[in-house]
């Protein structure tokens, strides 16, 4: 999904901030992968839940 997409489903905005507060960290843990590593602006990015995610998610929804 879109950085757009993702904010709008938790209820943020798509600024930088919010990336750095709450999308980055994810990235940092390996539990959210890019499309494009390295590029947070690539107009074509996309972002997806990583194996170690669904795990992490699993645990938190049981």
């Amino acid at each position: 999904m879109t950085r757009q997409d993702l904010f709008d489903a938790m209820d943020l905005t798509n600024q930088s901030r919010n990336r750095a507060k709450y999308l980055d960290p994810l990235i940092n843990l390996g539990w959210v992968s890019q499309d494009y590593p390295g590029e947070k602006t690539n107009p074509n990015q996309r972002y997806k839940i990583t194996e170690a995610g669904e795990r992490i998610l699993k645990l938190l929804t049981q």
